[in-house]
């Protein structure tokens, strides 16, 4: 996204900001506030600091399960309603605890 699409976009005019992996269009339709879907690529990104960030990239962040302290970068992580009846987004550990996410939804 060049310079004056980016500040276009800012001031409520111009297009919608596109993919920063592939450069398709983004797809904010029913998703959590501050989100956007990538359409082409099936990507996630959230808004942090005016910038979008792939959801992928936040889950290394030293986050341990509540119940064993296990580091929780190999657990099983779902956005809300993913697995079908979850409104929070949560990281399920190997002991098979579900640390809930928080900014992602459901508060």
């Amino acid at each position: 996204m060049g310079f004056f699409d980016k500040l276009l976009s800012n001031v409520g005019g111009g297009a919608p900001p596109s993919c920063p992996t592939c450069g398709g269009a983004l797809d904010g339709d029913g998703l959590v506030e501050g989100s956007s879907w990538c359409v082409s690529c099936g990507s996630l990104f959230k808004t942090q600091d005016g910038e979008l960030v792939d959801v992928k990239s936040l889950r290394s962040s030293g986050r341990t399960c509540a119940a064993c302290q296990r580091s929780l970068d190999d657990g099983d992580h779902y956005l809300p309603y993913e697995d079908g009846g979850n409104a929070h987004a949560y990281i399920r550990c190997r002991c098979g605890h579900e640390n809930i996410q928080d900014g992602f939804g459901g508060d």
